[in-house]
């Protein structure tokens, strides 16, 4: 993570992922990207890794 900031981390992630498309057919697929990105990063924060285990 660059930044310890968490919104902004976020924000950044879904500006690199809108730029590669560029340009959107409609506010509905710019929506479904951005959806698409905070369940991806919501995924990855729920199940990464566990720094202390109670085995």
């Amino acid at each position: 993570m660059r930044t310890s900031n968490a919104c902004e981390n976020i924000n950044n992630q879904i500006k690199k992922r809108t730029r590669v498309v560029g340009l959107f057919p409609g506010e509905e697929s710019h929506l479904r990207l951005v959806t698409c990105v905070l369940i991806e990063i919501s995924e990855t924060r729920e199940t990464g890794k566990a720094y202390l285990t109670l085995s």
